[in-house]
């Protein structure tokens, strides 16, 4: 709201402007020469300017959104939902759905200005198509309009009419309209139609986005390497057997039982990163060493583990302590990548050169992946000083992407220089020994990896 003083500036600017135009115009001594009509007509027109600024300052003021196409379909905001469905608008809001733009998912943001800036321009299209999908459909991959920057939002979503989970460019059929989708047709909104569709009683609704993501197709040379592929993932492992669908795990029932969550669970929200693992020490004693096997098993996703694009990573840390709790050997100290590679599960991509990391627009081949099967396990094997040994410790952390990665993007929000635990265990052992020169963080035999079927 304005206030009444700057009303009245207005008002007296607007006054002393018409005032001006009116003298200029018709109240000249002698007939203006040529040179004067064409100051004059200046003069005229820049007091329009300031006019109309002051009559309508949003006109000029607000920044225009990019205009869509006439006959383009449009999409309407998650604010017009919120009216009526408020409880699943909150749940939808704290999710990473809500945050999947590079104006509100900082990571992203940083990583597609990069992807942007490596291949001139040409990766705009295939990264905003599952990010800001309502950008792929109206053209503004310019990330103009607020309504671009709601990620996948509500109408994204139940506004598909039918699909394939084909590999496509977008396999999605879109229809934004007043008819939503949805698993039921039961309720009778009072804003718009609805019709059941099979769509969202299956896995089919979220594997458009979260299948295979190929490094982007068409160009020359292109390598078609599947980087985001939890459709895959899921598809051969023994969940589907089950009747275990995307929705068992990540759009949990309510209280009562009937309406789907739409937190969207996963590593960023809920718990499911507490029930994704499990961890197992057994130890034995050797000739004055200490014998470390932990087992790792991935117990409770339908997916690899860790699924999704290629930053994210999970690894294992081990620490032998004392009596008094003190830390007497770890695998690794600070950077798991490079003091025991073995302890870390990811996918590794690598560039024409061979040069690893490569990031997913510069990937040609996969380097490197030991990233953990649904329902199987794998096993890593130290050999330590048993001296002074009192109780060992596993810890298995989850990062969004590797330490030095965000270090060099600029990333400074703890919420991702941080790593989430996900689960851990420990094993006391007999009345330790005397120590004796026992060195910390310095493992006496380099760690290695077990696989199990």
């Amino acid at each position: 709201m304005e206030s009444a003083r700057l009303k009245a500036v207005k008002r007296r600017i607007a006054t002393k402007t018409l005032q001006l135009l009116k003298r200029m115009s018709c109240e000249l001594p002698i007939p203006p020469t040529s040179q004067e009509r064409s100051t004059r007509l200046r003069v005229q027109l820049a007091g329009l300017i300031v006019l109309s600024i002051l009559l309508f300052p949003g006109s000029f003021l607000a920044p225009s959104p990019r205009q869509l196409s006439s006959d383009a379909p449009q999409y309407e905001s998650a604010e017009q939902c919120r009216r009526c469905h408020l409880a699943r608008y909150n749940e939808w809001k704290g999710s990473m759905h809500s945050k999947s733009a590079p104006k509100t998912n900082p990571l992203f943001a940083k990583l597609y200005e990069r992807a942007v800036l490596d291949t001139k321009g040409e990766t705009k299209k295939y990264c905003i198509r599952c990010h800001a999908p309502v950008a792929d459909l109206n053209g503004d991959t310019e990330l103009i309009q607020p309504l671009t920057s709601e990620g996948v939002n509500c109408d994204v979503c139940h506004t598909i009419s039918e699909m394939s989970i084909e590999p496509a460019y977008w396999p999605y059929v879109r229809d934004p309209g007043p008819l939503k989708r949805g698993p039921s047709d039961a309720r009778k909104p009072k804003g718009h139609k609805t019709t059941k569709s099979g769509l969202f009683t299956s896995s089919r609704i979220c594997l458009g986005c979260h299948g295979a993501v190929s490094d982007f197709e068409g160009r020359a040379g292109c390598s078609c390497l599947a980087i985001c592929d939890t459709r895959s993932e899921w598809l051969e492992s023994p969940y589907p057997d089950q009747e275990s669908d995307c929705k068992s795990c990540h759009m949990k029932k309510g209280a009562k039982g009937k309406q789907r969550l739409h937190y969207f669970e996963g590593t960023q929200k809920g718990d499911l990163l507490k029930t994704a693992a499990t961890l197992r020490i057994k130890t034995s004693d050797s000739a004055g060493n200490l014998d470390i096997f932990v087992e790792v098993e991935n117990s409770g996703t339908g997916h690899l583990l860790p699924t999704g694009p290629p930053t994210r990573m999970v690894y294992l840390k081990v620490e032998a302590r004392d009596e008094s709790g003190k830390t007497l050997w770890s695998n690794f100290k600070d950077n798991p990548l490079a003091e025991d590679r073995y302890s870390v599960f990811m996918l590794t991509l690598a560039d024409s050169a061979g040069k690893v990391p490569a990031l997913p627009w510069a990937a040609r081949k996969i380097a490197m992946d030991t990233r953990l099967e649904p329902m199987k396990k794998t096993g890593l094997f130290y050999r330590i000083p048993r001296a002074g040994v009192n109780k060992v410790a596993a810890t298995l952390f989850y990062r969004l992407a590797p330490l030095p990665l965000l270090n060099e993007l600029g990333i400074t929000d703890r919420y991702y220089l941080e790593p989430k635990i996900m689960t851990q265990a420990s094993r006391e052992l007999a009345v330790p020994l005397v120590p004796d020169r026992f060195s910390p963080h310095e493992p006496a035999f380099p760690g290695g990896r077990k696989d199990k079927e």
